[in-house]
């Protein structure tokens, strides 16, 4: 088989709560994804993350100069 590649399954962002990245057929079933909306949702992933990351930082630093 091929290695290297990723991939995800329609059903599983749709399942997930992520039907806006889904294309579905007549029947109302995910059907493809609409990966070129798939790197917006990741950016404000990335974004939340980072903010996270410098909370958690800034509180490890307080805490670390008492």
């Amino acid at each position: 088989g091929v290695t290297g590649q990723f991939g995800m399954i329609a059903e599983d962002l749709h399942d997930a709560g992520l039907g806006h990245l889904v294309f579905y057929n007549k029947e109302g079933q995910p059907e493809a994804i609409a990966y070129e909306k798939v790197s917006v949702e990741l950016l404000e992933v990335v974004k939340k993350q980072q903010s996270a990351i410098e909370d958690l930082v800034a509180r490890v630093t307080a805490l670390e100069s008492r």
